[in-house]
């Protein structure tokens, strides 16, 4: 079954008027022989800056493996896409970090 799920936009940072840098997102899965394309918005804009980044885990890993996405972006508010359009094979996603610092002052 392909599937969709979306982040809220985030930014732990807002309350304080900052912009969020987020350097990269690990994510944890399931070496099953599935895969996981992440898209990555800033300021939901309607087109993604970062577009079907492929979280693959190696073949010679055992159960799950953590994977990092490069980010790379400051922004008001970063929302993560995860799609997995994999129907032969269920990919099992159990942990997302987001390694984030504040950024630079927002505008208004």
């Amino acid at each position: 079954i392909s599937f969709s799920a979306e982040t809220i936009p985030f930014n732990p940072y807002r309350s304080q008027g900052r912009r969020c840098y987020v350097s990269h997102v690990e994510f944890l899965i399931e070496c099953n022989g599935g895969s996981l394309n992440v898209d990555v918005f800033a300021d939901q804009q309607e087109t993604p800056f970062k577009q079907s980044g492929l979280m693959l885990p190696t073949a010679s890993a055992q159960n799950s493996e953590w994977i990092d996405l490069i980010v790379d972006q400051e922004a008001n508010f970063l929302t993560f896409v995860l799609k997995q359009q994999s129907p032969g094979v269920q990919l099992r996603l159990t942990s997302m970090r987001i390694h984030c610092q504040p950024g630079g002052m927002t505008h208004g």
